[in-house]
Order: structure tokens, then C-alpha cells, then sequence
């Protein structure tokens, strides 16, 4: 299992999301641009839904979810951006020439009964 699976994994348990959010965030992830955005189309969401093999109501339903957990965010109709304190930028464009292995630090800050969680993702090998 890699990183980013390990990371997914751990943010499905923390926000306690449905148990197909690491096979379905990590195609959002593949459709993130330049500037953060993922449009997220009834034609993608049909190619997605059939990737990891669940429907496009279930698509519908998880964003519904995501974005009440403030895993994504709404920004236009069929247009997300991922929630930079838990994905920073590195995302953008970073399937443009293949899958690259990521080094990710998840940390969950607790004090006076609040808690904030914080993530650090880089590529390997990149400064």
C-alpha cells in the first residue's frame, strides 16, 4: 500500500466517510487542476462511478458528505475544490505525467477541547 492509499485510508477512519472515500478521492485527485479545481461532469462522474465500481448516485451522495465534512469544497455547479489544509496544492497537475510517489505527514492538533488537523504532502524527490 502506498502513501497516498495510507493517507486516504486514515482520513476515511478520522471523518468516518463511507468505506469506497479512498478509491473515490483518489480520482478526484487525478482530475485536479492547475488551480485546485475538479469538474466533475455526469459523463466523469459515470467513467468514476465505473472505475471502483459504485453509481453516480452514490458520487452524488459522498460529495454531499465531503463537503459537509469540509473534505471538498463547492464552488460552482459540478465544480469542487479539495480542502487545501488537508490537500495543499500539490495535487494540481500532479498525474499530468504518471503517478508520482508522495511523501505525506498527517498530524492532528489537540488543545482546549479543540482540534485542528494538519497535513504535509510533497513528492518524493522534489525540493
Amino acid at each position: 500500500m502506498n502513501t497516498i492509499n495510507r493517507y486516504l485510508d486514515c482520513l476515511t477512519k478520522l471523518y468516518k466517510l463511507p468505506s469506497y472515500s479512498p478509491a473515490l478521492i483518489e480520482e478526484f485527485l487525478k482530475l485536479v487542476d492547475a488551480d485546485g479545481i475538479i469538474e466533475l461532469t455526469k459523463w466523469r462522474k459515470e467513467n468514476i462511478a465505473e472505475a471502483i465500481g459504485i453509481n453516480v448516485y452514490t458520487i452524488n451522495n459522498a460529495l454531499q458528505v465531503y463537503k459537509a465534512k469540509k473534505i471538498v469544497n463547492w464552488e460552482a455547479v459540478s465544480v469542487f475544490t479539495l480542502n487545501k489544509e488537508l490537500f495543499g496544492s500539490i495535487f494540481n497537475n500532479a498525474y499530468d505525467d504518471g503517478f508520482p510517489e508522495f511523501e505525506v505527514v498527517f498530524c492532528r492538533i489537540i488543545a482546549c477541547n479543540n482540534s485542528i488537523d494538519k497535513v504535509v504532502i510533497r513528492k518524493v524527490g522534489a525540493i
